[in-house]
């Protein structure tokens, strides 16, 4: 049986992961995000081993975000880095 604590340790990233750090706290379960080396900002909501995770994220937070393929503002936040 696997360790239910697995699921706080971030998986390695994926190749349409993208670093970011946490700009604001819009809603309970949205944020906005800064992708880091360039200017862009998306809203994010948790998604993944994120959701499960009991940490908080604040501004500041550094993560790993993926952008929705259909729509270029919006992603999800996949993992703390």
């Amino acid at each position: 049986m696997s360790n239910p604590l697995e699921a706080l340790h971030p998986p390695s990233p994926g190749p349409d992961w993208q670093p970011a750090v946490v700009l604001e706290r819009i809603d309970r379960q949205l944020f906005r995000v800064l992708i880091e080396g360039s200017d862009r900002t998306l809203l994010c909501h948790r998604a993944g081993t994120a959701r499960l995770s009991p940490l908080k994220f604040r501004a500041g937070s550094r993560v790993w975000v993926v952008a929705a393929r259909h729509d270029p503002r919006r992603g999800r936040i996949v993992a703390f880095r």
